[in-house]
């Protein structure tokens, strides 16, 4: 294991409080440690879409940073797709190093282009079949994966939409991406900030009677987002799939890199304003929501999302494929070998350093400790926590290869990227 940095100290000090609840072994705790938020600035998209990566200078405190960034913004533009429509893009590589670029929470092969890293000044074309409705996110990491300090910004919101009835009367995503640099001093080694679709505080308008869909994207790649909700807020999904709706614990959620969250929030008349959606670890204002204006009439909302028929209704244990991961160490190559229809189930043993795993085209199911039963959600983003064992089932339903990719939270340990081979039942 690499020494710690200045970033993992505040880890353990600061955030050790919230960490403890978050990582609490219990479905409430769970809930809390699933949720989080994310922004991105809302643009809408007619493919072919141009994505050129290319360093930026973008506004940071006082200052100004130089870091790659999509189309020089702070968040890549918002995508919106059609459920099963294909979707395509330009990938232009302006960096000196090799990208890969990947679609969080799509499932099987939705995305064609990216099997190979694209290479400086390269241009390749990538095109998004999505197979379901959900928030979603896009981004590219380096190709080797310890350039992640000078990728913070090359990440975006991706929606996909269908013909559902509507579960609130406006939809807007927030794009949420934690930046740190270095301090100017040995008294302040390193600066974070939080920018919510570009900005350091987003100002939101509501009527009284209104409900919003929040679609929280977490853009950063290698920081959760802990994010503080207003009262009556309700998680409808996660990581893109939906949920039965329930409150968050203590109204605090956190995301793991890339994670997503659809939260519903019903402004009642009579709310006094703002309402606030703060910084979980800062405590600090990150979105103001003023009421103002007449009140909404008497419509037709439904009260959760259907679920999606794509996802398995079971997941049999007794014959499933079986691999652990121990970290750090060795990793088999695949990690798992599997037919396409058969269960897996993964155990990843984490040792001091806090993780994240990512699963590429999979979504999981969370298992309860005795192999049991599992966590009401999926997910394709998850949280270790020091020491944890977190064990996931899922069962792939398309040939090829997926990455299953493990991301430090602090420290100086590089990445770490093992293998799903799914070949023809």
């Amino acid at each position: 294991m690499g020494k710690a940095t200045p970033l993992a100290c505040d880890f353990r000090l600061r955030y050790v409080g919230l960490m403890k609840r978050i990582f609490e072994p219990t479905r409430r705790g769970f809930l809390a440690g699933s949720l989080a938020l994310l922004s991105a600035r809302p643009s809408s998209a007619q493919g072919p879409l141009v994505l050129r990566a290319a360093e930026a200078k973008l506004p940071f405190g006082d200052a100004l940073l130089a870091t790659p960034a999509f189309n020089d913004l702070p968040a890549g533009p918002e995508l919106r797709l059609r459920k099963g429509e294909p979707f395509a893009l330009r990938l232009e590589n302006g960096l000196d190093f090799g990208l890969r670029f990947r679609a969080q929470g799509l499932r099987g092969k939705a995305v064609t282009g990216h099997d190979t890293p694209v290479r400086p000044g390269e241009t390749r074309e990538i095109v998004l079949t999505p197979p379901d409705a959900g928030s979603f996110v896009y981004a590219c990491g380096s190709e080797n994966g310890r350039q992640a300090a000078r990728t913070l910004f090359l990440s975006g919101a991706l929606v996909v939409t269908a013909d559902q009835p509507p579960v609130a009367d406006r939809d807007l995503v927030l794009a949420v991406n934690t930046i740190t640099v270095p301090g100017e001093t040995g008294a302040v080694p390193f600066r974070r900030s939080v920018f919510v679709n570009g900005s350091s505080v987003l100002d939101l308008r509501a009527r009284p009677g209104e409900r919003l869909r929040l679609r929280f994207v977490n853009l950063a790649q290698d920081a959760l987002a802990g994010l503080k909700l207003p009262a009556g807020a309700r998680v409808v999904a996660l990581d893109g799939q939906p949920c039965d709706p329930f409150p968050p614990l203590d109204g605090i959620g956190v995301l793991p890199p890339l994670g997503r969250a659809d939260v519903v929030l019903d402004i009642a008349p009579g709310t006094s304003s703002p309402l606030i959606v703060g910084d979980a670890f800062e405590g600090r204002d990150l979105v103001k929501i003023t009421v103002e204006g007449e009140r909404v009439g008497e419509r037709f909302l439904a009260e959760r999302l259907p679920d999606n028929p794509g996802l398995a209704k079971e997941i049999p244990f007794r014959s499933a494929a079986r691999a652990t991961w121990k970290v750090p160490g060795p990793v088999a190559d695949p990690l798992v070998f599997v037919k396409t229809g058969a269960s897996v189930v993964l155990t990843l043993e984490n040792d001091a350093t806090p993780r994240a795993l990512l699963l590429e085209g999979q979504s999981a199911r969370h298992l309860d400790a005795l192999d049991d039963g599992w966590k009401p959600w999926w997910h394709d983003t998850v949280i270790a926590a020091p020491g944890e064992t977190v064990r996931l089932a899922f069962v792939p339903t398309e040939t090829g290869r997926f990455a299953l990719d493990l991301v430090p939270l602090e420290g100086t340990d590089a990445p770490a990227r093992a293998w799903v081979e799914v070949d023809q039942s």
